[in-house]
């Protein structure tokens, strides 16, 4: 299935970085989700991925590490670098076309807080609504002898998938644009006042005699590194132009 872009909200979770939380039964190093339908064996992983390049990467892993398995069928629902869009891609890795790919997909995109478990970090009131983003699920079988039909093979498949990221911790994460803020001491109020704006996400990083140039080829004393919310970027623009800046063409760095 080739690669489809939707528009992603600021808010959503992804994977922790350490992946799914192992059953206590499992003697698998790896966090996995354990499932046998008919002789057959599934074991699905959930896997922090934030690029196409991180995907083919874990796929190469696991591919090598467990090289016995007939099949490392997978999907993956991931924003792009420039937070404008968000990609999702699957694959049935050899099994009958839609049997593999599309339920793994199907469970990462239909995550909720029922099939979430227990295992995830909240911060805001009304988060359970949000998406997870920047997920990878690879669901590995070794075929046990016994044919399971398409059926099997989708609701097999579909399950093993839901049950890891049920088991996988989650974290809140912010889909932000980057900005940098270039200024004279002088500004140091107007710039305070420009950070409290309702779209600045977290903590800005100011470093002083930075020895930065602006686009001008001035010097700028002082520099502050402030992410936005990508879907107020254009309103924090204008707020920083009705404050006396200025934005570059590439409309990263503001000058005041």
């Amino acid at each position: 299935m080739g690669e489809i872009k939707i528009t992603p909200p600021d808010d959503f979770f992804e994977p922790r970085a350490e992946g799914a939380v192992a059953p206590e039964w499992s003697t698998d190093p790896d966090p996995v989700f354990r499932m046998t339908v008919k002789r057959s064996i599934f074991e699905a992983r959930v896997f922090l991925c934030r690029s196409a390049g991180d995907a083919r990467d874990i796929l190469s892993k696991v591919g090598t590490k467990y090289r016995g398995a007939t099949h490392h069928c997978w999907a993956y629902v991931l924003a792009s670098p420039s937070w404008s869009e968000a990609a999702e891609r699957c694959s049935d890795a050899g099994e009958p076309s839609g049997t593999a790919g599309r339920p793994i997909l199907s469970a990462l995109k239909g995550r909720n807080p029922e099939s979430r478990g227990p295992n995830h970090d909240q911060t805001a009131s009304g988060e359970d609504s949000f998406p997870l983003l920047n997920a990878m699920v690879v669901v590995s079988r070794w075929f046990g002898g016994v044919k399971l039909g398409p059926r099997g093979l989708i609701n097999a498949y579909g399950q093993a998938a839901a049950s890891a990221l049920a088991n996988t911790p989650l974290v809140p994460a912010v889909r932000t644009r980057r900005f940098v803020l270039c200024y004279p001491y002088s500004a140091a109020g107007e710039v305070a006042r420009i950070l409290k704006h309702p779209s600045v996400v977290g903590k800005p990083v100011i470093i002083y005699d930075s020895g930065s140039q602006s686009p001008s080829g001035g010097q700028c004393p002082v520099t502050a590194e402030v992410n936005v919310r990508a879907s107020q970027a254009a309103e924090f623009e204008g707020f920083v132009s009705s404050s006396s800046g200025s934005i570059n063409s590439s409309g990263e760095v503001i000058v005041l």
